[in-house]
């Protein structure tokens, strides 16, 4: 009963928080469309304000669904109150402000001079207000309420229902507008199953170990491995096993944020496995970092190259890819990744010509087996156009 009653009372409060945030928008859009002369802080509010919209829908779903415990509930109810108070605020100074539409030019100019008086409390109330979405949208990477939530919520009951469907564990909305990687990747997410529903969606934060080990509890749960939430399982282990069975159909997987290389590096084998049937796309600041956790050939070169060993690298990597072009094949997507890495290690050495038919191979053996859109082929585009980019600027400096 109590539990009912935190949900509805976090219910009520987010409607009415999503509601306010609407009239400040307009307000502030009528302002704007008036003014020439509004601040940034007023713009920035105006943007970030329907993300913060986005993740309230999504929480007040979680609630009216009843996936939310008491503790949680009123936990929610007191950041969404906080946020409220300062969002009222911003309202408030907006309408002292915001000039009527019959206003003279005294009258206008007289309310431009407000405008720069309130900035200063408009621009503190807002960093309290990013501050709460920060925390809300921390909060809603460990939750979910789509099917995956309902798959978790039945695995302890007995039942003789079918293997799982497919479904995604990205644990966000999807956004009009998208600019940032983490966002591109959101974005290709949803593409991928709206295009194809049968293939499941993992998401898996990697700035630390303890992210990836969530990340993967979360994937083991929506497929009910068995022992799946055993503190003492080896989560890695399970899920990895499971991601190289053919039988379980196709993924994708988005690592996110796979930005420090110590952590790539070491958990690098024990994370992603050689599998045809699924791929992976990481998200990265440091292209070092990346290439450390994809955990094949390329890995072995940047871990190589980013030392400087460009000479020693280059043999290791022929002879990688000659044992993979017999035993496996040229079309084959770990002999692919061979193709890929050894034009990486030339393009490191400078030697652009030779590296360029090496990223042709590449994409055109992705392209032919994965796919146009598959993202390794979209890398091996990226690669062929660095190459090329960078044998144009050498020619140019050549004729100089």
């Amino acid at each position: 009963m109590a539990e009912a009653a935190a949900a509805v009372g976090l219910v009520a409060s987010i409607a009415s928080l999503i509601d306010l945030s609407a009239k400040v928008i307009s307000r502030i859009r009528d302002l704007t469309s008036k003014s020439s002369d509004v601040p940034e802080t007023f713009r920035a509010l105006s943007t970030r304000l329907p993300l913060l919209t986005a993740t309230l829908h999504h929480i007040q779903s979680q609630a009216e669904a009843g996936y939310l415990p008491e503790v949680v509930s009123k936990a929610l109810s007191a950041v969404v109150d906080l946020t409220s108070e300062q969002i009222s605020t911003v309202q408030i100074s907006l309408s002292k402000i915001l000039p009527s539409d019959g206003a003279s030019k005294v009258e206008r100019a007289l309310k431009a001079l407000k405008i720069l008086a309130k900035e200063d409390r408009i621009q503190q109330a807002s960093e309290k207000i990013y501050r709460n979405n920060d925390a809300l949208v921390l909060y809603q990477t460990t939750r979910h309420v789509e099917a995956c939530d309902r798959i978790l919520e039945t695995l302890s009951k007995p039942t003789q229902e079918s293997k799982p469907r497919p479904c995604s564990t990205v644990p966000f909305r999807r956004l009009l507008e998208w600019h940032w990687k983490s966002q591109l990747a959101i974005e290709y997410s949803y593409q991928v199953r709206n295009r194809s529903p049968e293939i499941w969606v993992f998401w898996v934060h990697a700035s630390s170990k303890a992210r990836i080990e969530e990340g993967y509890r979360r994937i083991a749960g929506v497929t009910r491995l068995p022992g799946w939430d055993d503190p003492k399982v080896n989560i890695l282990q399970l899920v990895r096993a499971w991601l190289r069975d053919e039988s379980n159909g196709r993924w994708m997987m988005i690592v996110d944020n796979a930005d420090d290389s110590n952590v790539s590096s070491n958990l690098a084998g024990e994370i992603l496995p050689e599998s045809s049937n699924g791929s992976v796309l990481v998200t990265a600041r440091s292209r070092e970092a990346a290439f450390e956790l994809v955990g094949n050939d390329e890995a072995d070169e940047s871990t190589s190259t980013g030392r400087g060993k460009y000479e020693e690298a280059e043999p290791m990597n022929r002879r990688a890819l000659d044992g993979r072009d017999k035993v496996l094949g040229k079309e084959h997507p770990d002999t692919l990744a061979s193709v890929s890495s050894l034009a990486s290690v030339l393009r490191n050495q400078g030697k652009y010509e030779e590296a360029e038919p090496m990223n042709r191979r590449a994409l055109d053996g992705r392209d032919k087996v994965l796919g146009k859109e598959h993202p390794n082929t979209l890398t091996s585009v990226s690669n062929l156009a660095s190459v090329l980019q960078r044998i144009r600027a050498s020619t140019k400096k050549r004729s100089r």
